[in-house]
């Protein structure tokens, strides 16, 4: 399992949190519902690849190798579920990326939106702050998954997830089913934290095979972070 943690001090969160987050653009992958077959690649899909691969600093010939691969109906080390990344940097103050063995990166993400509800004093003088609004994503370029959660960080009590909705997830190429947002664990307790999970089935371009895949968002202990499969 991979997780990329958010601290809170005090009773707020800071605002450097983390987690994947893929831009909307004009240009959008194409995807579909069933991974009953896998779709054709076409200029967009390589557009938008080429066009993330160069946001995030992956040289040039690593771009056209992986590609390369892809085109050939291999997977990338970041599309192998539980592969463990070599080297993790800070892109920017909402952003980790994870790289590869292969040159292949992860992007994390846990957006914080501007309108945060600020919380008061709770009864005991406990304090503590609400979230709503928040995506939660992750990317691996050719894959990419994100829903939206509205929760509470307590000071001195346990922090929950009162809302998780939207998800989305996306192939670039291939073909994605069985998408299921369940919020697993309302509120944190001493077992451990508040859980909500985006769970799908992805069949990449040229794979006759479909894997499982889940993105997390977990909140407790004055925290709240992102992990996944």
């Amino acid at each position: 399992m991979k997780k990329f943690m958010v601290l809170a001090l005090g009773v707020t969160l800071l605002t450097g949190s983390f987690g994947l987050a893929v831009p909307v653009s004009a240009e959008t992958p194409s995807t579909t519902n069933s991974n009953l077959s896998t779709q054709e690649l076409n200029q967009t899909d390589f557009d938008f690849m080429y066009k993330e691969f160069d946001k995030y600093g992956v040289s040039k010939d690593t771009q056209e190798r992986l590609i390369t691969q892809y085109k050939n109906g291999h997977l990338w080390e970041a599309n192998k579920p539980n592969s463990k990344p070599i080297s993790t940097r800070t892109f920017d103050s909402n952003t980790q990326i994870s790289t590869y063995s292969d040159g292949s990166i992860t992007v994390q993400s846990i957006d914080l939106p501007r309108n945060l509800l600020e919380g008061g004093t709770a009864t005991g003088g406990s304090g503590y702050r609400i979230y709503s609004g928040v995506k939660v994503s992750h990317s691996n370029i050719n894959m990419s998954a994100n829903f939206y959660a509205d929760y509470v960080i307590v000071s001195g009590g346990p922090s929950y997830i009162s809302n998780v909705y939207t998800p989305s997830v996306g192939v670039v190429g291939g073909t994605h089913s069985d998408k299921s947002l369940v919020l697993r664990k309302e509120r944190e307790d001493f077992r451990g934290p508040a859980e909500a999970v985006l769970q799908f089935k992805v069949t990449f371009y040229g794979s006759s095979a479909s894997g499982d895949y889940w993105v997390k968002l977990n909140v407790g202990g004055g925290n709240a972070w992102e992990s996944h499969s």
